[in-house]
């Protein structure tokens, strides 16, 4: 496996008696785009602030880059970008001037914000007075601010919060270049699955401040057990008919329904209805969504 990028143990943070994150193991690799998924109130930004030594943990510990984030913030901090909740800017200023500002308080070159204006397509809308910005261009002026120092580790905390369906569109494909053309491992938090299931290569789901899924996306589409559904003359007749021959169909309607099987199976399953004198109109292969399969988990967690 390639080596953690971040690292928890037992990440733990309890505000009298209630807990906002417990005993979190969480486990980001270099080069991942890892997707932090969790409905809202579940602990995510919590945790992002303990990631960034932002809220000591009351328990447990983070490793990035292998060093400890409150013993070596200061320095591990140099090659981490963030942005956490909502940008912060100067309405006033142009975009090109809220960056300045950063740079000369980092002591960075001037260079870097050409180039992150650019990274993040603002060069064009550089000189406009931020307050006249859309809410996704916001958005990328602070995901500009974070990227400022050439960060290795980029976190963004619900960046695609708020926006419309072309700004939530523009703010993935950012982060899709970002990790294929400048390697970045990237840690993005979300409430919602559809928003930023094309991008990430590894989810971690968080509920109620503990962490009930973490594995690769494929793997978590593959929890999923998609269904044959099979539109078929007097069905009810039909589902009995095949059990008769040892199926075990449910029936959901007109249609009589199956676990997805193998195409000889299927093969066998329409020879015998068509034996059994029962027309078969139509198939369809369904697949659960992976924002389904989201629900599934934490419905679980909830009983």
């Amino acid at each position: 496996m390639s080596e953690p990028i971040i690292q928890t143990h037992q990440l733990t943070k309890q505000y009298g008696k209630r807990y906002s994150v417990k005993d979190l193991d969480l486990r980001v690799a270099k080069g991942d785009v890892y997707g932090f998924l969790g409905p809202n109130g579940a602990g995510k930004t919590t945790t992002i602030k303990m990631l960034l030594g932002l809220v000591q943990p009351t328990q447990g510990y983070v490793q990035i880059f292998g060093q400890d984030i409150q013993e070596n913030r200061k320095q591990i901090l140099r090659h981490v970008g963030a942005l956490v909740e909502s940008p912060t800017y100067y309405g006033h200023l142009s975009g090109y001037e809220n960056l300045k500002l950063i740079t000369q308080v980092l002591g960075l070159p001037k260079r870097e914000i050409e180039e992150v204006l650019y990274i993040v397509g603002l060069s064009n809308d550089a000189g406009r007075l931020v307050r006249g910005y859309s809410l996704g261009m916001k958005q990328r002026l602070g995901i500009a601010a974070a990227l400022l120092g050439n960060p290795k580790l980029l976190i963004l905390d619900e960046p695609t919060n708020g926006l419309d369906p072309a700004g939530i569109r523009e703010i993935r494909e950012l982060i899709k270049r970002l990790a294929e053309e400048q390697g970045m491992t990237i840690l993005i938090s979300s409430h919602l699955l559809s928003e930023i299931e094309q991008t990430v290569t590894t989810v971690g789901i968080i509920f109620r401040g503990q962490l009930i899924f973490q594995k690769s996306l494929q793997a978590l589409k593959q929890r999923a057990k998609g269904r044959l559904e099979l539109e078929v003359s007097r069905p009810e007749e039909a589902k009995v008919h095949l059990q008769s021959f040892g199926w075990n169909p449910d029936l959901h309607g007109d249609r009589i329904c199956f676990e997805v099987m193998s195409r000889k199976n299927v093969a066998q399953l329409i020879k015998t209805l068509v034996q059994g004198q029962f027309s078969v109109y139509g198939m369809n292969s369904i697949q659960p969504s992976l924002e389904n399969i989201f629900i599934q988990l934490t419905e679980r967690e909830s009983c």
